[in-house]
């Protein structure tokens, strides 16, 4: 319950904030250190998908924060629910790991 309580004001929030062109670099360490402990098992380094059944990072439409949120959140197809492990933080700083690596891979 608390987790969605959670969702729904980060929500809110994102709905209303445009789209970020820039993310502060400490913030994107920290979501590489989190992606490498949480998702890069299943999600490749460098969202480089291994070929196995999970979502291509890579993919990722970048101004979909709220979409982004609410799969890590509550889970997606196969992947587990993540809302009661990581903190707001986190996975804002995910958020911003993930579409920093888009733009620099597209370069």
């Amino acid at each position: 319950m608390l987790a969605l309580a959670c969702v729904s004001g980060l929500s809110t929030v994102y709905a209303a904030s445009p789209r970020k062109e820039s993310f502060d670099p400490a913030q994107v360490t920290l979501g590489l250190d989190t992606y490498r402990q949480f998702c890069q098992r299943c999600h490749g380094t460098e969202l480089r998908n291994s070929g196995a059944s999970t979502f291509d990072l890579r993919q990722f439409p970048p101004g979909e924060y709220e979409r982004f949120l609410e799969s890590v959140s509550e889970g997606s197809g196969d992947m587990p629910p993540h809302g009661d492990i990581l903190t707001e933080e986190e996975i804002d700083a995910l958020f911003a790991y993930v579409v920093t690596t888009q733009r620099s891979n597209s370069l």
